[in-house]
């Protein structure tokens, strides 16, 4: 009796226990000399096993929110078989063969104009088995400055509560703000709290210290407008008119045609207590939120989202008139399996990455023999074919606005190794990186396009920090939803500003060519992302003509 209790304390295993799934480490833990089964390392390498394949998204925990099915993002493998054949918008074959045959003529004609022309490039050079890149000249006229410089101080001076009215008065943005619950417009005699609370959050002022220096409205009217009309919604909506009247300025075409865009994080330090910021070590032992924006090349931006790790939903999100379809990051907005999805929905991504000449370049078979001692890595055919139609389902779920994309590329990204469609997706982005890579190291118009295009959307962080007057690099908002708010009023002041200055530029540069002092090609060189002419301190009223403009803009809505 005593014997039969120990062996029941023991929990012996039974012989026929699966033992399959060991690697190599954990089976020199488990089998004993004797080829017995260790019950607690055997215990141990079953946890660490399972541990891992939840990680890496091979297994799923029913009723868990991070590690549910990964297969429940996406449309079901039977909705898509019913759209692949006629109601799919992607931009590659559905056809592997097909796919993977013409990628490899693109890669392989890559490759093979990156060996003939690398050789007598003077902006790029083989050394020590890498390719590396020379720095570019400017080639941006010396007059370009000193006709911005004009241009510049010929704009007027404007307060910000005037420039919101005359913006508002070309484009009428206010009336997309209607309210969250009964979907009513604002009431017009409010139009002027609409303004100042737009003013304190865009600024990143606060409701309070908007309230203190004016007469105009009181906090508790401040309030009442920002928690029931100023929504994420609707503040996308009155971006988009502003975005879309810009577009057809003409001068707007001398700076873009707004098919390209770029993309860079601005990041804030969060004082107080957020679920969503996070410790990175930017700010020491501050927490942080990203606010990261996307930019056109005519200097609208067109999407924000406060993230704590990148996003890059913006360009699929994009409803305005704007048609992108190529994207600029840095190198934190980088990823092999950002280059195959972008791909796969039709964008040209064009990073700007950091240690560029010790990146890896891929192959499909065929390497011209001076790049042999440079590229010797191939791509994963089969890999990719295994993996090729749930792949495309990935990306017809992100095309079809399913879930965002950041969700996807994040789950992805976060999963270990050992995950089939994960390694597939890098796969498909090495060739499209290598692609891209061997027309940057020797196209000088690429690089001083991706270049141009990262300008842009640095200098309009620029002016965020200049119009970010309250708080400077604090961010006292601990919700998403409020950070959120003040990120997306931020850019509707922008898109303001980029609104007003481009109308006065178009003016000035008019009358400077009736005097022939404009030679039309250093049009392109100047940008509206100018703030010298803004007041933004002091008390927050109107002036007579622009009550005037909101007079009559009553008018027209009765």
């Amino acid at each position: 009796m005593f014997q039969k209790f120990l062996e029941f304390k023991k929990r012996l295993l039974p012989q026929s226990i699966p033992t399959n799934f060991l690697s190599e480490r954990w089976k020199k833990q488990v089998f004993s000399l004797d080829g017995q089964v260790i019950r607690k390392y055997y215990e141990l390498a079953l946890l660490d096993t399972l541990n891992r394949q939840i990680r890496s998204g091979n297994v799923a925990v029913t009723g868990s929110e991070r590690y549910k099915s990964f297969d429940s993002y996406l449309f079901s493998k039977n909705q898509w078989k019913e759209k692949e054949q006629y109601h799919h918008r992607l931009a590659v074959p559905l056809d592997f063969n097909r796919y993977i045959a013409e990628r490899k003529k693109i890669l392989d004609n890559s490759l093979k104009r990156l060996a003939e022309e690398l050789p007598n490039s003077e902006i790029a050079y083989i050394k020590n088995e890498h390719i590396h890149i020379r720095p570019l000249g400017t080639i941006v006229p010396e007059e370009a400055e000193a006709l911005s410089d004009l241009v510049g101080s010929m704009l007027p001076k404007i307060l910000s509560t005037d420039m919101l009215v005359q913006a508002d008065f070309w484009t009428n943005f206010s009336s997309e703000f209607s309210h969250a619950s009964t979907g009513k417009s604002y009431p017009k005699e409010d139009v002027k709290t609409l303004y100042l609370a737009i003013l304190s959050l865009g600024t990143n002022l606060g409701l309070q210290r908007m309230a203190n220096p004016t007469s105009e409205v009181s906090y508790e009217q401040l309030a009442r407008m920002a928690q029931w009309y100023l929504q994420d919604e609707n503040i996308e909506k009155a971006n988009a008119l502003l975005i879309n009247f810009h577009h057809q300025l003409p001068i707007a075409t001398y700076w873009g045609d707004g098919t390209t865009s770029g993309s860079d994080g601005l990041r804030k330090k969060v004082p107080v207590s957020s679920l969503y910021a996070n410790y990175d070590g930017k700010f020491v032992y501050e927490k942080d939120i990203t606010i990261y924006r996307h930019s056109a090349d005519q200097y609208q931006t067109y999407s924000t989202k406060i993230i704590n790790s990148h996003d890059r939903d913006g360009i699929i999100k994009n409803t305005t008139d704007l048609n992108i379809t190529e994207h600029y990051t840095d190198t934190h907005g980088y990823t092999d399996q950002v280059f195959a999805f972008t791909h796969l929905l039709g964008l040209d991504f064009a990073p700007r990455i950091k240690n560029i000449s010790s990146m890896s370049l891929y192959h499909l078979g065929n390497v011209p023999e001076s790049l042999k001692s440079i590229i010797k890595k191939p791509i994963n055919v089969s890999l990719i074919k295994e993996n090729y139609q749930n792949i495309l389902r990935v990306a017809h779920s992100i095309q079809e606005r399913k879930l965002e994309a950041s969700t996807i590329l994040s789950k992805l990204g976060s999963y270990a190794h050992k995950n089939s469609l994960a390694k597939a997706a890098q796969e498909m982005g090495k060739i499209e990186k290598t692609i891209f890579l061997a027309n940057y190291y020797i196209d000088e118009l690429t690089r001083r396009r991706v270049q141009k295009g990262l300008n842009k959307t640095e200098a309009i962080n620029s002016l965020s920090r200049k119009v970010n007057i309250g708080k400077n690099d604090k961010m006292y908002a601990p919700s998403y939803e409020g950070q959120s708010q003040i990120a997306k009023l931020s850019d509707l002041v922008l898109n303001i500003i980029v609104v007003w200055n481009s109308l006065h530029m178009q003016d000035a540069i008019k009358r400077l060519q009736e005097k022939e002092m404009c030679p039309e090609e250093l049009i392109a060189h100047i940008s509206p992302i100018r703030w010298a002419h803004i007041q933004f301190y002091g008390d927050y009223m109107f002036s007579n003509e622009q009550t005037t403009n909101i007079q009559s803009l009553y008018k027209n809505e009765l």
